[in-house]
């Protein structure tokens, strides 16, 4: 960035490079207007537009400007502006590309003056008043009407009393306008219609509600508690939709949120405040901050960043009001319950005050605690999340703003599940009485029934635990009675060959639900080899114990060894004609090492055989078969087929509930693999629900994490990280964390994990952690991932290198990551691996990495690619878009940046540093077309999201900025 000399000391302004291009304060000035050419005198007459009396000033010289003023604006407030817009030029930079990215943009000072009231009868816009229906500090609100083709329309229109008279402010009026009138949810009064009347006045059509404020509602119907918490459920959902549109409501309150005369809510007022404030970090405006006081987030008083945590503030303060019947006030810290006393209002509860504060203490206390905690950070991140807590509450669940505990989730499940608590220890020893029973009956000679009594003795010795801990007040965890029983099998001398084997096998499965990799691997394997020394390698349970030893392995991420051990299985089941469920876990663990090493033909073969293995022996109709057709999906996933593997995700999940519960974990699964599958398609907003929805049953299991689990989590991390949610990095952290509580040693899933991590630390800027990072994923992933999950790093590894300027190594880094992750699953990141090659190649061609074609490798790998514009390749069509801009073909590189900005669509936040990025250059796409008007609206789109965050300062963007630079400059006049 070229440095602008300092202050001149006569004038105070800064000497700039007259080479420049310069931006007024209100809009970019056009070509043809000379900033030595002053304007003739006579062509402005009394009425002359605000903008033209201030565009005409600002052209001449400072000494001429008061006479000019005393000529022409013979109205004491438009000279006001007019000088309160000068001022705030003269303490511009002259020099706009040689300063920060966030002061590219104009600035211009407010312009405070009300508009009086107007009488009924009056027409604004197409609209005319017919009575006043309140008024407020920023608004005067009528029902209005309008007639069109004889058909009448009544609204809500409020009236803004502050004039918008500048450009830029209208352009923000519109902008705004725009995105709430595409709002729609059956809980928001939507907008109808927005303008600006011919004399600067703002107004908005509302749909017209015929509703009471919620608190009135619920203290004249005398709501329970339920009632009150489902009707406020119904508000957190409304209020989220808006977040998911990226709209902020900011001024949340009782008369904003109505309900009508069937129970219904309507939210007033959504995006209002937006239409209302400007930017708050522009020390030139005046801050006029749309809020109610009683309501506010502490950063609305002290100026912060007003996000979706801002909403949550306010509804926390509305939930603490519905439940005791008294609003919070500021600086009150103390919980709901400790408020309700005997007399008050939240006697209007069915219930007893009494009652009242024993529902209320704990899980609500905590929530409304959460919900209006000091610091954003530490409340609900969106109000989907506040209205899940909520809901969890509701169903007896545990709830998220309770402090972690093991103890508080056992109570909550007992409550939840009494008569099932009471029973469960009565089942298992059933169950494994069962096993005895069963292999007694199958046994007609005496060996047999002395094997069944053998595995019966031992089941119900595990057992004397429990007697001996109820005696002494302390009983047994079950997995203490799971550790007991593998030792005795182990040291038992009285049992025989065949018993220990199924015992072994028996403890390896148990050991599998409880997510300890090591002791499954242990004991399948003393399985296998009792099995084969003692009964022979064609005994049945001899190949049960080679199915054990190849699953464990693959439940340890140990690939090399699963697909051996899985292989010799296979082998041997074929030989002795044996299908049934040892094929089917034999076909599923071979699928799932064929999709780690990128075999999507091999995976969908192997998925299909278990499909048709599991129909013949459980019927079509069976929750087996559902598994199967879930898997099936999978391996469809791989092989990049993803809509129909969401077609079958779906079929399985509803078959799933069908058969059992949508907290089983195996359901879970599914709906998490539909999120998976949804984001390869590029459906992100769908995606981030079903993955969030998974992600709260996992949480709610406990216990060690499992392998769906943790490969939920590093899903959920991709997708926020691709939407720029601002709970990406403390979600690729859990991640991490996740992984490594999985591993029983440092591994593989550290290793995938640790690569989200990077990409998160690399979004942010922070490239050296991400360097770090991404080492330590490298030395894990050697150790024993295969060589696709390597390559995955070594494209992460080669785009930190791109960004920091060192071509020719990143270059040698992504070819060697591509050609370890081939062709195959996912589709998306081979091809973002080829694009950045190509710029890599395009700035350092004589690397050795740099082969053949690369540009057209990359561009015929995406362009013909169903899915190529999915937002997960926003980094790569940037990339091929600098490699045009590099050769002269700017046009196409607008079209391409063009096309991946619109289908980001609103799923992606617009602060997200990609999306960003590509609009940038997108900027300098316009510039060399010398489509300045285009230009301008670009930047004028990209400074909301940047405002303050310190992305702009992100070195991923600086490129970018560099270019802006460097372009040719639209309309200079020495140019």
């Amino acid at each position: 960035m070229v440095a602008g000399k300092p202050p001149d000391s006569a004038t105070g302004q800064s000497i700039a490079a007259p080479s420049a291009r310069r931006y007024t304060s209100a809009v970019p000035r056009e070509i043809a207007v000379s900033e030595s050419s002053p304007p003739a005198t006579d062509r402005f007459p009394d009425t002359t537009p605000l903008r033209e009396l201030f565009e005409a000033a600002l052209a001449l010289a400072p000494e001429e400007r008061v006479a000019y003023l005393d000529a022409r604006c013979h109205q004491p407030a438009q000279r006001a502006a007019v000088e309160r817009m000068l001022a705030a030029d003269v303490t511009e930079d002259a020099q706009v590309l040689d300063r920060p990215f966030n002061d590219l943009l104009e600035r211009v000072g407010d312009i405070e003056t009300e508009t009086p009231a107007p009488a009924a009868g009056t027409r604004i816009g197409p609209f005319t008043l017919l009575d006043q229906l309140g008024e407020g500090g920023s608004s005067i609100v009528y029902r209005a009407e309008r007639e069109h083709s004889g058909v009448y329309q009544q609204v809500a229109l409020k009236l803004l009393r502050r004039g918008l008279y500048a450009e830029h402010e209208r352009r923000h009026f519109r902008d705004e306008r725009r995105a709430l009138a595409q709002l729609r949810h059956p809980g928001i009064a939507h907008l109808i219609e927005g303008g600006v009347t011919e004399t600067g006045v703002p107004y908005i059509a509302l749909e017209l509600i015929d509703g009471t404020p919620i608190t009135e509602h619920v203290r004249d119907r005398s709501l329970d508690l339920r009632r009150r918490l489902e009707l406020f459920v119904a508000v957190c959902r409304a209020v989220d939709a808006a977040h998911r549109a990226f709209i902020v409501h900011r001024d949340l309150k009782p008369s904003n949120v109505l309900v009508t005369r069937d129970g219904a809510v309507k939210l007033l007022d959504f995006g209002i405040a937006t239409l209302l404030d400007r930017n708050d970090t522009d020390p030139t405006h005046t801050l006029h901050r749309a809020m109610t006081p009683a309501y506010a987030a502490p950063e609305q008083f002290s100026g912060g960043q007003v996000t979706t945590a801002t909403d949550v503030y306010a509804l926390g303060i509305l939930l603490c009001e519905l439940l005791t019947g008294r609003r919070r006030e500021h600086g009150d810290t103390r919980t709901p319950s400790s408020r309700v006393t005997v007399g008050t209002s939240a006697e209007s509860m069915p219930e007893s005050a009494r009652t009242v504060r024993r529902q209320l203490r704990g899980d609500l206390d905590n929530i409304v605690l959460k919900a209006t905690a000091t610091e954003p950070e530490r409340r609900y991140s969106y109000a989907g999340e506040f209205a899940d807590d909520v809901e969890r509450y509701l169903a007896g669940l545990p709830v998220n703003a309770h402090p972690p505990s093991r103890r508080y989730r056992v109570r909550k499940f007992i409550a939840r599940h009494r008569v099932g608590v009471a029973s469960t220890a009565l089942f298992l020893l059933a169950l494994f009485a069962a096993l005895g029973v069963a292999l007694w009956q199958a046994g007609v000679a005496r060996r047999e029934a002395a094997r069944a009594n053998t595995v019966r003795d031992f089941i119900e010795g595990m057992f004397e635990p429990i007697r001996e801990g109820v005696a002494k007040g302390q009983q047994p965890s079950l997995t203490e009675l799971v550790d007991k029983g593998a030792e005795r099998v182990t040291s038992a001398t009285t049992i025989g060959a065949a018993e220990r084997v199924d015992l072994l096998l028996m403890f390896s499965r148990l050991y599998d639900f409880l997510n300890e990799r090591e002791r499954m691997q242990e004991l399948a394997d003393r399985a296998g080899t009792v099995a084969d020394s003692a009964l022979g390698s064609d005994d049945p349970r001899a190949l049960d114990a080679a199915v054990a030893r190849g699953t464990a392995a693959l439940r340890r991420s140990d690939y090399v060894a699963a697909q051996n051990l899985l292989g010799d299985a296979e082998a041997r089941l074929r030989s002795a004609h044996v299908r049934g469920d040892a094929w089917i876990r034999v076909q599923d663990g071979l699928a799932a090492v064929s999709n780690d090493r990128g075999d999507p033909v091999a995976t969908l073969a192997h998925e299909r055989a278990a499909l048709d293995a599991r129909i013949a022996a459980y019927g079509v109709d069976s929750e087996e078969a559902a598994g199967g057709a879930s898997n099936l999906a999978f391996a469809l996933d791989g092989a990049g087929e993803f809509a129909e593997a969401v077609d079958a995700y779906r079929q399985a999940y509803a078959e799933g509930i069908k058969h059992g519960s949508a907290q089983f974990a195996r359901n879970a699964v599914r709906l998490a693999s539909l999120g998976a599958s949804e984001m390869m398609m590029g459906n992100l907003g769908e995606a981030r629900v079903h993955l969030r929805s998974a992600l709260a049953v996992f949480d709610q299991l406990g216990g060690k994490p499992s392998a769906g689990h943790v490969q939920l989590i590093q899903q959920h991390c991709l997708v926020e990280l691709v939407t720029g949610s601002s709970i990406a990095t403390a979600t690729c952290t859990h991640a991490v964390d996740l992984a490594r509580g999985a591993d029983e040693t440092p591994g593989a899933t550290t290793g995938r994990a640790l690569r989200l991590q990077a990409l998160s630390l690399m979004q942010s800027g922070d490239l050296d952690a991400a360097h770090k990072t991404l080492a330590a994923s490298r030395i894990l992933l050697a150790e024993k991932a295969p060589p696709t999950w390597q390559g995955r790093t070594d494209i992460a590894l080669g785009e930190v290198l791109l960004i920091e300027g060192h071509a020719s190594e990143a270059a040698t880094e992504l070819a060697i990551g591509v050609h370890r992750l081939g062709a195959g699953y996912p589709a998306y990141l081979h091809n973002h691996g080829l694009a950045l090659l190509a710029l890599a190649c395009r700035s350092a061609p004589g690397t050795p990495a740099c082969k053949g074609d690369t540009t057209g490798d990359a561009l015929r790998s995406i362009d013909h690619d169903a899915y190529r514009w999915n937002p997960l390749l926003l980094s790569a069509h940037v990339a091929l878009a600098r490699i045009d801009l590099a050769d002269g073909r700017a046009d196409l590189a607008a079209a391409r940046l063009q096309s991946a900005i619109d289908h980001a669509g609103v799923a992606v936040d617009p602060a997200q540093p990609y999306l960003l990025n590509a609009r940038l250059w997108q900027a300098v796409a316009e510039t060399r077309l010398h489509r300045c008007d285009g230009a301008r609206h670009i930047l004028s789109a990209v400074w909301p999201p940047a405002s303050g965050s310190g992305v702009d300062r992100n070195p991923l963007l600086a490129d970018a900025l560099a270019a802006l630079r460097e372009a040719p400059t639209c309309g200079t006049p020495d140019r």
